[in-house]
């Protein structure tokens, strides 16, 4: 069979290993997802046994779009990455550290937020308005003392679930790349890098991980710290669009008091 190839080169010594973990999640998640995933077809490495590329058949379509979609995204899409969704939640867990799969265990997962608050506090706030602060600070306080969501079993996480990583054609989804940053990680972690179009993300919480107004609670949290990355990005790189961008979403993320 004819293919057109995707290569990809480790860019250090991390890269590797990032990249061979991935080879070996992949090898064992594939049968169990509806769409396809890189397949490692060629993995070569020098005799230090350092790997210096891996190759996969192309996957053939595009991103997936997040504008111009009608209002709607296509349902063979949005079917194919709710069965996905539900096919992660179901990856067995003992065979993903049996994999070596990162696991983010419950005070893991508050100590990273609470140690991304000060961050907030220091460079972002003096760009806030007062109001705007204070509304913050309040949500902040609350979200650091909800240790009831933390009880959140966690499932595989793609670890990147974004729309340039979900390639999609006619047929449905082609593929999903990238799942070197994989990890066992809150439920609504596959969920937060999709803000897709007409309510794509509630129907993704109710078919794929039910009902609950936990995993909404983390769900608009994830939401909302997404854009503070960006903007602490932004300060540190000197972007000004990217802080301007940044400053305008995590204003528009913060739930009303």
């Amino acid at each position: 069979m004819n293919h057109e190839w995707t290569v990809r080169f480790p860019r250090s010594l991390e890269d590797s290993s990032r990249v061979e973990a991935e080879a070996r999640l992949l090898d064992r998640l594939s049968p169990r997802l509806p769409v396809p995933v890189p397949q490692y077809e060629h993995i070569c490495k020098d005799v230090d046994g350092r790997l210096r590329l891996v190759i996969y058949p192309k996957m053939v379509g595009r991103p997936l779009p997040t504008r111009n979609l009608s209002g709607a995204i296509p349902r063979k899409w949005e079917a194919d990455i709710l069965r996905t969704l539900q096919a992660l939640e179901r990856f067995p867990r003992r065979l993903g550290r049996w994999l070596g799969v990162e696991w983010s265990a419950e005070r893991g997962r508050m100590a990273r937020w609470r140690a991304l608050y000060p961050k907030v506090r220091r460079r972002i706030y003096p760009l806030l308005s007062p109001a705007v602060r204070a509304r913050d600070h309040a949500y902040w306080e609350s979200f650091l003392r909800d240790e009831e969501s933390l009880k959140l079993p966690p499932i595989l996480n793609h670890g990147d679930l974004f729309p340039y990583h979900i390639i999609v054609n006619d047929r449905g989804v082609a593929g999903i790349l990238d799942w070197e940053s994989a990890r066992y990680e809150d439920p609504v972690g596959n969920l937060t890098g999709l803000p897709l179009a007409d309510g794509f993300a509630a129907r993704s919480i109710d078919r794929a991980l039910g009902d609950s107004a936990s995993v909404r609670r983390r769900l608009t949290f994830h939401r909302h710290a997404m854009p503070a990355h960006s903007v602490l990005y932004g300060l540190q790189t000197k972007n000004r669009e990217r802080i301007r961008l940044g400053l305008r979403s995590y204003s528009r993320t913060i739930p009303p008091g």
